[in-house]
């Protein structure tokens, strides 16, 4: 009789691999023999003898080796092929089992060890929050899932994800090193589930057990990727671009990642941030982008797209191209068009919008649309999203910064934005930045922009059913929807404004 112990972590696969195990007519696999709730340890049916009776181990009087000696790998058993248990890492806590690693190497010197791992800890995270939320902790098969528990969505801290990813890690080289040898197989999860009765081969074998045609006792609770699981995922992901566990959201998305200050990549996509004047001779060009935005900014659309999630985006406003292939490389809306003044295309664009259409999405640029011309903007949302009431999930005015167009296009798409939806004005405070002072500065001669915004505010206090939100920062005013419903062709900002019949002189 070969004697063996499953260790592991609890949402690794450790149900799949014993209840395999359990299936061979020459091997029997206890479950959480030491887990620290005692009804887990009292009820699990996989813990019963070949007599049918209740193998529970207690902790007020039980000695751990000494229990295993006389109920797991006892003479009764003497002529299976293999007898073995699971044991948790997160399990060892005593009393009764203190120790309890260094006591089976110690005591039961030609124990196997079979480690169960999973590849990807951020599945294992997520698998357990869900489990817990749950209560359902496996799901056998033909066995059918509670729907509506299958999608719950979480919000993860970077500080939770760290100190997990970090224990997973420890407790994973823990096992390889602490049991390293001809008595140690490490199995993957991941295996299991693509090619599972191979994989159990390889177990069988390490027991010296012929094979066996064994079929799965349980099937994958259903789950979306994780980016649409994890409701911050994005944002996460960011965090974790620059450490070793980004491979666990490697194989959900392209990685955002930030070589310098002045440059991101997103897969095979390389982008040149620069906001500075230079970009006016620079061009997009093959799988490289010209983006006018900084770090910090799209840092922080990326935190927005977490909370928003945008199938619906309309830009204006892409000058070199490098926003609209950002914002599709990144996020994946469903429907994303944009407008720009300039009447040349964006040759480089021409490839994403093809790879768009074959994953079912739509991304349309139209060059040589003023973002003043209401009309035009209106029947470009209307043939691209539908007429219904507020189609656009999100709107970034990233055009003229000029306060009349502006104005214009704020007045045309902002009643066309959902509930809840937001409108972004970028660079609404360029006239109080450095650059832009004195008479021969650019836009010397403009009104600010500063001056929608004055106006918005007081709109947001005069009607919350229309502005139910205003989040203001140095370079970005974001404009919550609110619920009342306003005619595009019709809506204007003036017009709403309760001022005491006074009014508000521009700077």
């Amino acid at each position: 009789m070969k004697r063996f112990v499953i260790v592991g972590m609890p949402r690794t696969g450790s149900t799949l691999l014993s209840t395999g195990l359990t299936q061979h007519p020459q091997a029997r696999c206890f479950a959480e023999l030491f887990h620290p709730v005692d009804n887990e340890r009292a009820t699990h049916s996989h813990n019963l003898n070949i007599d049918g009776e209740r193998v529970c181990f207690d902790p007020r009087r039980d000695d751990a080796i000494d229990f295993l000696t006389r109920y797991v790998f006892a003479e009764r058993y003497a002529e299976m092929g293999a007898v073995g248990f699971k044991l948790f890492g997160d399990y060892v806590k005593g009393p009764g089992s203190e120790g309890l690693f260094r006591r089976l190497r110690a005591e039961i010197p030609d124990l196997h060890v079979i480690h169960i791992c999973r590849r990807n800890y951020l599945e294992v995270l997520l698998s357990r929050r869900k489990a817990s939320a749950t209560g359902q902790w496996h799901l056998l098969a033909g066995k059918k899932e509670d729907v509506k528990s299958a999608d719950q969505e979480f919000t993860i801290e970077t500080a939770e994800a760290q100190r997990f990813f970090e224990n997973m890690r420890h407790m994973d080289q823990f096992y390889e090193t602490y049991f390293a040898g001809d008595r140690y197989c490490k199995v993957a999860y991941e295996d299991l589930e693509a090619d599972f009765q191979n994989a159990m081969a390889r177990v069988y074998a390490f027991l010296g057990l012929a094979n066996y045609a064994a079929k799965p006792q349980t099937v994958k609770l259903r789950a979306e990727p994780p980016e649409k699981r994890i409701a911050n995922y994005h944002a996460l992901a960011l965090a974790f671009q620059d450490s070793p566990f980004n491979l666990f959201f490697d194989d959900q998305r392209p990685r955002i990642a930030f070589p310098s200050d002045t440059e991101m990549v997103i897969g095979d996509l390389s982008f040149d941030l620069d906001a500075s004047s230079a970009v006016h001779d620079k061009r997009s060009v093959g799988r490289r982008f010209v983006l006018m935005k900084r770090r910090r900014l799209i840092e922080e659309y990326v935190r927005l797209f977490d909370q928003l999630k945008p199938g619906n985006l309309f830009e204006l406003g892409i000058r070199r191209g490098g926003s609209m292939a950002f914002y599709n490389a990144a996020f994946h809306p469903k429907t994303h068009v944009a407008i720009e003044l300039e009447t040349e295309s964006i040759q480089p664009l021409d490839a994403l919008v093809e790879a768009a259409a074959k994953d079912g999405r739509k991304m349309r640029p139209y060059f040589g649309v003023n973002q003043a011309d209401k009309a035009r903007l209106i029947d470009i949302v209307y043939e691209n999203f539908g007429n219904s009431a507020g189609p656009l999930d999100l709107v970034i005015d990233d055009a003229s910064h000029r306060l009349q167009e502006s104005t214009a296009s704020f007045e045309a798409l902002f009643p066309l934005v959902r509930e809840g939806g937001v409108y972004a004005l970028e660079d609404w405070g360029w006239a109080h930045w450095t650059g832009f002072q004195g008479p021969k500065a650019y836009f010397s001669d403009q009104p600010a922009l500063t001056n929608l915004v004055f106006r918005l505010v007081i709109l947001h206090t005069c009607h919350p059913e229309i502005i139910s939100r205003l989040v203001i920062n140095p370079v970005v005013v974001y404009v919550e929807r609110g619920p009342k419903a306003l005619d595009p062709r019709s809506f204007n900002i003036s017009d709403n404004l309760i001022m005491r019949g006074r009014n508000l002189v521009n700077i």
